[in-house]
């Protein structure tokens, strides 16, 4: 994955955007914490980690996290 936007009262219109690397041999990968814009909106990932998934819970998709990997 290489960019995520949203739209919405909810931010529950989800865009992704998502690219290919073969290079890419994904290490110590684990989910992040839930993410909402209620409680500030914005995930930063360490550097040289990459989201590999996401998902969400809640109603309207509220709540979001990621799988995230070191490459």
């Amino acid at each position: 994955m290489t960019g995520i936007s949203c739209e919405g009262g909810y931010c529950d219109a989800i865009a992704l955007r998502c690219g290919y690397n073969p290079a890419a041999q994904p290490q110590d990968c684990h989910w992040t914490g839930w993410v909402s814009e209620e409680n500030g909106g914005e995930l930063r990932f360490a550097a040289g980690y990459f989201a590999q998934a996401a998902e969400c819970e809640g109603s309207n998709c509220d709540n979001k996290r990621f799988y995230v990997c070191r490459m």
